[in-house]
């Protein structure tokens, strides 16, 4: 993979999370936190509206962010899947993601990726009583 926009554009065009995963094994290039970035955007310009494609890219994400092996590659991957599933109304699945995210944002000392709770991006985010993202 030369770069993570080309990289991102190639992986939004396979809808499978298992071809994805092919896709990047046979890549050549290092895979790093901004591919995982870069993925974690595409998926926020998805949801609501193709949330299929989402979730598969969110597993993607979570996947190549295993590789790389960071707190904010981990923690990119981890928001995503949380946005995901609360887009598809799973709030109870989501919940262990975004605070999953949230430790990792905290430990990368990325504080400003944490947040209290936009009601248009999380309406009901109060339920769950502890911080979520504001990006």
């Amino acid at each position: 993979m030369s770069n993570s926009e080309e990289s991102l554009a190639a992986l939004s065009q396979i809808r499978d999370a298992a071809q994805q995963r092919a896709f990047i094994s046979a890549a050549t290039g290092a895979l790093n936190e901004t591919l995982v970035e870069s993925i974690s955007e595409k998926i926020r310009d998805l949801l609501p509206r193709d949330p299929d494609l989402a979730e598969t890219l969110a597993e993607t994400s979570l996947y190549v962010a295993s590789l790389v092996d960071t707190p904010v590659a981990l923690a990119y991957a981890n928001r995503s899947r949380a946005q995901v599933l609360y887009t598809m109304r799973k709030s109870s699945e989501a919940e262990p993601f975004f605070h999953k995210a949230i430790e990792l944002f905290e430990l990368a000392g990325l504080t400003g990726e944490v947040g209290v709770p936009r009601s248009r991006t999380l309406p009901h985010a109060n339920e769950c009583g502890r911080r979520v993202f504001v990006r």
